[in-house]
C-alpha cells in the first residue's frame, strides 16, 4: 500500500483524513472512502427515483395536512356527536355513538400512503 505526506487537509466530507501511526496520510484509504460515498450517493439518488425514499419535508408537509385535519376533527367532536347521543337510548348506544366518532378521526391520521406523498413530491418537482 502506498502512503505519501501531504500538507495538512481536510478529508472527504470535512472529516480529518486518515492517518497511519507515523502521521502520514493514507490516500489509497482516501480515495476508498470517496468512491463509496459517491456510491452511497448513487444508491440514494436511484432510490428516490424508484419511490423507495421520500423527501423528509414531503412527508412533514403531509403530516402537517394530517394533523391539521385530525385536530379540527376532534374539536367538532362535541358538536358533531352531542346530540345523537342525548337521543342515545342507553348508555351502550351513546358509547358506541362516541367511539365510532373517535374512530372516524383516528382513521384519517392511518391514512398515510407513501404513494401519495411520492405524488405530491414529484408535482413539486415539475
Amino acid at each position: 500500500m502506498t502512503t505519501r505526506k501531504t500538507k495538512k487537509r481536510k478529508g472527504v466530507m470535512g472529516r480529518p483524513p486518515v492517518q497511519d501511526p507515523t502521521g502520514e496520510i493514507n490516500l489509497d484509504h482516501e480515495r476508498a472512502r470517496v468512491q463509496q460515498l459517491t456510491a452511497d450517493k448513487i444508491e440514494l439518488h436511484v432510490k428516490h427515483r424508484r419511490r423507495q425514499l421520500l423527501e423528509t419535508e414531503a412527508v412533514r408537509d403531509r403530516w402537517n395536512l394530517m394533523l391539521s385535519n385530525f385536530r379540527a376533527r376532534v374539536l367538532q367532536l362535541p358538536s358533531k356527536v352531542l346530540q345523537l347521543i342525548q337521543a342515545a337510548a342507553s348508555y351502550a348506544e351513546a358509547e358506541a355513538i362516541l367511539k365510532a366518532a373517535i374512530n372516524e378521526c383516528l382513521n384519517e391520521l392511518a391514512d398515510l400512503d407513501p404513494d401519495e406523498i411520492a405524488k405530491i413530491e414529484a408535482d413539486e418537482e415539475k
